[in-house]
């Protein structure tokens, strides 16, 4: 199998398959890209014969994600937002949203967001410091991602009056397969202080930690490896991002 963007023949690109095959996934092209592609047979009777050209042009590079933007950003807490897509929103299966000081050598933390959310509170920040997020997608065409990063630099700290929210209440795990799992939550004790966003950590002991949001009592966890111990805990924030 030959393929070359429209223009560049010299770029030609090729990919070898046996003859049991008639179908061949191509990676790494570029969006929004007219290609050529043509298929040539070899055989021991009659050469090399090769096939009528077809010209395939992939999708633009961000179909699901657009003005992805921070507000309301305080000393230790920043919102972070973008758009929902106009069309296709039922081939979004989740957003991923990665963050980390702006310079550091260490792994950015990630987040993992379900349709239709399309924000998050980063409830974890330094004062004072400036921060880089990515956000992406994932589709049932793969990972989309916004191509640029969002910057922005947190306060320096100021004294709330209010004390810090409750803990969730009663954290169970309920229905569970191997691959997945559904915990649930009450809501805290204090009627004065309003949830408007629950986050999920999971850890086990191979990995690092991810973070799941959430705006309701429960959550499904997916994609989890069978007979792994997992830990997970569930904090509360209210609308000043405690």
């Amino acid at each position: 199998l030959h393929y070359y963007s429209i223009g560049r023949p010299s770029t030609a690109h090729t990919v070898s398959l046996v003859s049991a095959n008639t179908q061949s996934l191509i990676t790494g092209l570029e969006p929004d890209t007219t290609y050529t592609v043509s298929v040539d047979c070899d055989s021991p009777f009659t050469g090399t014969l090769r096939s009528q050209s077809l010209n395939v042009t992939t999708l633009p590079a961000s179909r699901f994600l657009s003005n992805v933007q921070a507000s309301h950003i305080t000393s230790s807490t920043a919102v972070i937002s973008w758009d929902p897509p106009t069309s296709n929103a039922g081939q979004v299966l989740s957003y991923s949203i990665g963050y980390g000081p702006s310079g550091s050598d260490r792994p950015m933390k990630n987040i993992i967001v379900f349709p239709p959310n399309t924000s998050l509170i980063l409830t974890d920040l330094n004062e004072s410091t400036p921060y880089v997020v990515t956000v992406s997608a994932k589709t049932f065409f793969g990972i989309e991602a916004t191509g640029s990063l969002l910057k922005f630099t947190t306060q320096s700290f100021t004294v709330h009056p209010n004390g810090t929210l409750a803990a969730p209440q009663e954290v169970k795990v309920g229905e569970f397969e191997s691959h997945c799992v559904l915990v649930s939550w009450k809501s805290p004790s204090d009627p004065t202080n309003e949830t408007i966003q629950y986050n999920v950590n999971v850890q086990d002991n191979d990995s690092s930690t991810v973070q799941y949001t959430t705006n309701g009592n429960y959550i499904y966890l997916r994609n989890l490896h069978p007979e792994h111990t997992y830990n997970i805990s569930v904090s509360a924030v209210n609308r000043k991002g405690k």
